[in-house]
């Protein structure tokens, strides 16, 4: 069944490595075909596999060259994705000028219950917000049904945290 000459690739399609998918061709057929075959080193396909050059090795290594450009390609289309749609932004000139419209469409549109509470979630990542000792206004800011009263509480606290002096120590002196 698999040649030298009739084998294209060969690599393994699950993490557990159990199932190799070879493309081949076959006789009097130039289209490539699939065929899928469990690892199992005394079945007759794997052996014939084996006869066609593509030992375990050369699998492994297949493998891991098809994953890594899968992953680049994948990396590539979601990142592009992600700057078409506004969520990400270039250093480039035009796109500076894209951040704020966005901003402030965030900001000043519509938000649903999921968006509102991602929002908080956020909010309470920042060390202010987090570290803050003022338990009233960071009820304040959970029970907030809006984002302008979300981010106003937020503003508060992190503008009662700036405010705050910082605790000075001074260091004593080593006695001789």
């Amino acid at each position: 069944m698999f040649t030298k000459e009739n084998v294209l690739k060969a690599k393994f399609i699950n993490d557990d490595h159990t199932l190799i998918e070879v493309i081949h061709t076959s006789e009097g057929d130039k289209k490539a075909h699939v065929y899928v075959l469990e690892h199992d080193k005394d079945s007759e396909d794997f052996q014939a596999l084996e006869k066609a050059g593509w030992d375990l090795d050369t699998i492994m290594e297949e493998t891991f060259f098809y994953r890594k450009k899968s992953a680049s390609i994948f990396k590539e289309f979601a990142l592009q994705s992600a700057k078409d749609s506004g969520l990400i932004y270039q250093e480039g000139a035009t796109e500076k000028t894209k951040v704020w419209p966005n901003f402030v469409n965030t900001l000043f549109g519509e938000a649903d219950d999921e968006s509102l509470f991602a929002l908080k979630l956020a909010l309470f990542e920042v060390d202010a917000i987090s570290g803050s000792e003022n338990a009233a206004a960071k009820s304040r800011l959970r029970k907030s049904k809006t984002k302008f009263d979300v981010l106003r509480f937020a503003f508060d606290i992190v503008d009662e945290e700036n405010a705050k002096e910082p605790v000075v120590t001074k260091k004593k002196k080593a006695k001789k």
